[in-house]
């Protein structure tokens, strides 16, 4: 029997995941299920992608704090 969910990852890089669901070999019923599944964890992704990309744009506006200021003294 064919794996239907593997998960790849090696510390340091990437995370890999495939889904390879039997839809032909599944009830009509259950097959529906599956794919609702699957939406639900397409748009879980969506939502940790999403905010990966607000650090990331929070990270580009942000200026540095520790700028150095010429005091003139007397």
């Amino acid at each position: 029997m064919a794996k239907i969910f593997e998960c790849e990852h090696h510390p340091g890089d990437e995370v890999v995941i495939r889904l390879r669901p039997p839809l032909k070999s599944l009830s009509p019923d259950a097959r529906e299920h599956f794919i609702r599944a699957q939406k639900e964890l397409l748009l879980s992704f969506r939502s940790v992608i999403d905010a990966l990309i607000e650090l990331a744009e929070a990270a580009e506006t942000k200026t540095p704090t520790s700028k150095r200021t010429k005091v003139k003294i007397d």
